[in-house]
């Protein structure tokens, strides 16, 4: 009984990360740019363990930006500045939110 719930657990996991959220076709673009960066199979294999917790793409990107973070990629740099299909946002503006140049 128990391993039939944990299989329950686990499609209901797969279906929200893949089918609801896409997850899965994030992290084959993450895996592509990961790669471009440089990383040896090792590393690559480490952020596919650790890709795999991620339900949502913006966990998946968090994940990925701790390798840029380990290559020394700035903060300043997001994982969205890399990508192709990441939309443009201006930066927030308004009373009390000022943007600071790195130091």
């Amino acid at each position: 009984m128990a391993q039939n719930e944990a299989d329950v657990r686990r499609q209901q996991f797969e279906t929200m990360r893949n089918d609801v959220f896409g997850t899965d076709k994030e992290q084959a673009k993450s895996e592509q740019r990961l790669q471009s960066l440089g990383l040896d199979e090792k590393e690559l294999a480490e952020f596919k363990e650790r890709a795999a917790t991620a339900s949502t793409p913006a966990q998946l990107k968090r994940i990925e930006a701790d390798f840029y973070a380990a290559r020394g990629v700035p903060r300043e740099m997001t994982i969205e500045q890399h990508s192709d299909d990441a939309p443009t946002r201006p930066a927030p503006q308004g009373p009390g939110l000022h943007v600071h140049p790195p130091k």
